[in-house]
């Protein structure tokens, strides 16, 4: 009987622990999904509040614009309203060898593409161009390559 009681809950953990995992890979796999669709990118230009270059616990390093922009934060809707733009590690590696530090600071004005609001994700939403004064630091095809690889997936 207590062989019996002890495999119960050893099936009902490894259950609960193959849902949760379940859930994150749908959660990605759905993130990645969305991204894949090139028109879900639109062209935003806004003033720098802060930027910089940042690691996660994992040291994986990207950088990051907080931003002010009317446009956004007064409609209804508000697709980037209290967002972080996030270059992933591959572009930010590109945007450093462009001077990314010296070109942008906060007060300046920079055109980046991203995409809106998805899934609740309402902090970070990924650069994958990036124009300041006129010049483009980061091309839409080699960003959206980039953001890409982070998921998984090779783009040509």
């Amino acid at each position: 009987m207590k062989i019996c009681k002890i495999i119960i809950a050893f099936l009902l953990l490894i259950t609960c622990l193959f849902s949760l995992t379940g859930c994150g890979l749908s959660y990605t796999a759905r993130e990645r999904k969305h991204y894949m669709d090139k028109s879900n990118f639109v062209t935003v230009t806004a003033t720098c509040i802060s930027c910089g270059y940042y690691t996660y616990p994992t040291e994986t390093h990207y950088y990051a614009i907080d931003y002010e922009n009317e446009q956004y934060e007064k409609t209804d809707d508000c697709v980037f309203q209290n967002v972080t733009f996030r270059v992933d590690k591959y572009s930010a590696e590109i945007l450093k060898e462009h001077g990314i530090e010296e070109k942008l600071k906060p007060g300046m004005t920079f055109t980046c593409m991203s995409a809106p609001i998805y899934l609740n994700n309402s902090y970070d939403c990924p650069i994958v161009m990036l124009e300041i004064d006129g010049e483009v630091l980061l091309d839409f095809e080699t960003g959206y390559r980039n953001l890409m690889a982070t998921y998984g997936v090779d783009v040509p």
